[in-house]
C-alpha cells in the first residue's frame, strides 16, 4: 500500500508548478516586434549562419577568426555603425576583437558582447528540420546572429 505522503507531496509540486506558470512574466509590445522581426528573418539569418559556420575559425586560425569577424563588420557597418578590428600583440596568438560602436544621446546605453572564434576546427553546417549543426553554430556563431538581428530590428 503507498503511502499518501506520496501523493499530497505530487500534489503540491502540481499546484506549485501551475500557479508559478500563471505568474510567469508577459513579453512587452516591443519583445513581441523583436520576435516577429527575427521570426520573419528566418532564412536570411539562417543563410548568415551557414556562411559563418563554415568559415573555419576555430582560436589558433588566425586569418578564419578574422575572415568571421569582417563578415559582422560589413553587417554592422550596413546598420550604421562604426566598426573597426582591434589587433592583439602577436606573441599572444590571437586574432583580435571587433569593436562596433554606435554614437547616439536618445535611449539607453548597451554593451553587447560576444565571440567570434571557436575552440574545435570543423564541422561544416548542415541542417536536420529546424535543427542546425557545425562548429560554433551554438558557442557563439548563432547567438551572434540573434544579436545582430535584434540590433536589424531597431533600425
Amino acid at each position: 500500500m503507498r503511502k499518501p505522503i506520496g501523493r499530497i507531496a505530487v500534489a503540491s509540486v502540481l499546484v506549485i508548478l501551475s500557479s508559478t506558470f500563471s505568474y510567469a512574466q508577459k513579453i512587452s509590445a516591443d519583445e513581441q516586434k523583436l520576435v516577429d522581426y527575427i521570426d520573419a528573418h528566418k532564412d536570411e539569418a539562417t543563410a548568415l549562419l551557414e556562411k559563418v559556420v563554415n568559415i573555419e575559425s576555430p582560436t589558433e586560425n588566425l586569418a578564419g577568426v578574422k575572415q568571421v569577424g569582417a563578415v559582422f563588420k560589413a553587417g554592422f557597418e550596413s546598420l550604421g555603425f562604426t566598426a573597426r578590428w582591434i589587433n592583439m600583440p602577436v606573441e599572444m596568438k590571437r586574432a583580435g576583437h571587433l569593436l562596433a560602436e554606435k554614437k547616439g544621446t536618445k535611449g539607453k546605453r548597451l554593451l553587447l558582447l560576444g565571440h567570434i572564434d571557436t575552440v574545435l576546427r570543423g564541422e561544416k553546417f548542415r541542417r536536420e528540420g529546424d535543427k542546425a549543426f557545425g562548429t560554433g553554430s551554438s558557442d557563439m556563431k548563432a547567438g551572434n546572429i540573434v544579436l545582430y538581428f535584434a540590433l536589424k530590428s531597431a533600425t
